[in-house]
């Protein structure tokens, strides 16, 4: 089990409550067709049992901005294009969260990377919805793990990603950071169905509270090969490859 779970308590009412906003997530995220997406495999033992307080409440506070930004699109009639709830779901986040970069995001991302913002514990923050096309992992198991313990790379990509995340928060990069990795695998390690997607990552960018202090990273990447639990694989196309 992760380093995440030390001292559990039983603080119910708190863990309740996060229990409560990733099934509020998981229930808009469905209703916007997002059916594959899945709370607990464990109906939150993990959550329940086997994490502390530190951990239920970054839960909670990574999961109230997510909720209210996707509730927000639920009501939002003119928003009805896929890329403009991205655009969009992306930006309310970062302004609910109250962080911001000094780069223009129309310009350094494209519209089909998968977006992820991790917090200085390397837990994720935030996905975009593109991200749930590939990975089987359930909310409880991402929201409780760094993400070294979910995904595989090669032994040196692993070590680059963590080297650039960790100098980026540590020595307060400002600047777009490049990780210099060639195109690689990632592989979940024990979720529900063994997903794999074969990704090009190119940057980090640093990503700055109130005070102008980095305190998240956005790791943008492009899936140029997915593979799915029958080990089949294909192109971003959905073509097989043989």
């Amino acid at each position: 089990m992760n380093n995440l779970s030390t001292n559990p308590t039983f603080d119910k009412p708190i863990k309740e409550y996060a229990i409560q906003l990733i099934d509020k997530y998981i229930q808009i995220l469905q209703q916007m067709g997002h059916t594959n997406v899945i709370g607990s495999n464990s109906d939150y033992e993990i959550i329940k049992n086997q994490i502390d307080e530190k951990c239920a409440q970054r839960l909670i506070s990574h999961l109230k901005p997510a909720v209210t930004t996707i509730s927000n699109l639920e009501f939002e009639q003119a928003i009805d294009l896929y890329d403009q709830k991205e655009s969009f779901y992306l930006k309310r986040f970062l302004f609910l969260y109250k962080l911001h970069t000094d780069y223009n995001l129309n310009e350094i991302l494209d519209e089909t990377d998968v977006i992820e913002i991790y917090d200085a514990n390397h837990i994720q923050m935030y996905r975009s919805f593109n991200f749930f096309q590939y990975c089987s992992y359930s909310f409880e198991e991402i929201f409780t793990n760094e993400w070294w313990r979910l995904f595989q790379r090669s032994v040196f990509v692993t070590n680059k990603l963590v080297e650039v995340g960790v100098n980026t928060v540590k020595r307060q990069l400002k600047e777009i950071q490049y990780v210099n990795c060639p195109n690689h695998w990632v592989d979940e390690i024990y979720s529900k169905h063994n997903f794999g997607c074969y990704v090009r990552q190119i940057i980090i960018v640093p990503l700055l509270n109130e005070k102008n202090i980095v305190t998240a990273v956005m790791t943008p990447f492009s899936v140029l090969k997915y593979r799915d639990q029958h080990g089949q694989i294909f192109d971003v196309k959905k073509t097989a490859l043989h």
